[in-house]
């Protein structure tokens, strides 16, 4: 009897794990993604070539499972049943909270090419749920190609485009704990780009590579830091073989 019972437990997990696994995403770019407790996140985005459709697609890899690069082996799991999940695509997100559990968007493109939404999503990786995010203080422009980055308690959103008036823009803005946005751009900010890589070093400087300026990409002879500290820009040349010119690419950022 319990052999039997053993068996048929070891059925339903099976089953279970076939049909958690069996989400397969559609092709999609400018989706956003996140990696929380060995569970890679991936969120809305494009799946047409024209950017006509976003979707509002939800989904994580579990990197603590043994997989190859087969699209049948990868362990996709999906969220989309979840209520509140953005539709936007190009837009930046960072891992947020006391404990490093929350993802949160920033900007990006709406339905219809439209930027009139929500600046800010958060999901709480722990109770599974969206919330949009109320905000005060100079509220920044909602822009596309921002990569938001936090840091003591505060985030700091620099640069970003607006297809719709074509205006790019340069702007540091930082939201504190409070929720108030306050915003800090400099005479010696960086030129406006969107697309760029940005990673917070170790001695609480935020670095910025790459990206389009003008709808031309951006060399990668020069790094650009701020100064979360002493609030301070400072642009540093790079040695080396310089890598081509590029924007809307990744990077990690390895200690």
């Amino acid at each position: 009897m319990m052999e039997k019972l053993s068996y048929i437990l070891l059925l339903i997990l099976q089953l279970f794990t076939v049909f958690a696994y069996s989400y397969s995403p559609n092709p999609r770019s400018g989706h956003l993604s996140a990696f929380i407790n060995n569970k890679l996140y991936f969120i809305s985005g494009s799946t047409t070539l024209d950017r006509a459709v976003i979707s509002n697609d939800f989904f994580y890899i579990d990197c603590s499972m043994n997989f190859n690069s087969s699209i049948n082996s990868i362990p996709y799991t999906s969220l989309s049943n979840l209520n509140g999940i953005p539709s936007i695509d190009v837009a930046g997100s960072s891992i947020v909270g006391p404990y490093n559990d929350i993802i949160l968007t920033f900007g990006g493109i709406g339905l219809n090419n439209s930027y009139g939404y929500q600046l800010i999503y958060t999901f709480d990786t722990k109770s599974l749920t969206w919330n949009s995010l109320s905000t005060y203080g100079i509220l920044p422009p909602i822009r596309k190609g921002v990569r938001p980055v936090f840091s003591y308690g505060r985030l700091y959103a620099f640069g970003g485009f607006n297809n719709i008036n074509g205006t790019p823009y340069n702007s540091l803005d930082m939201l504190d704990i409070g929720f108030n946005w306050s915003n800090i751009t400099l005479s010696n900010a960086p030129s406006g780009r969107d697309g760029y890589v940005s990673a917070l070093l170790s001695n609480g400087n935020i670095l910025y590579l790459g990206g389009y300026i003008s709808g031309q990409t951006a060399g990668l002879d020069i790094v650009y830091l701020y100064d979360t500290n002493n609030n301070l820009w400072q642009n540093m040349s790079t040695a080396g073989t310089t890598p081509e010119s590029r924007g809307y690419f990744t990077s990690v950022l390895s200690n």
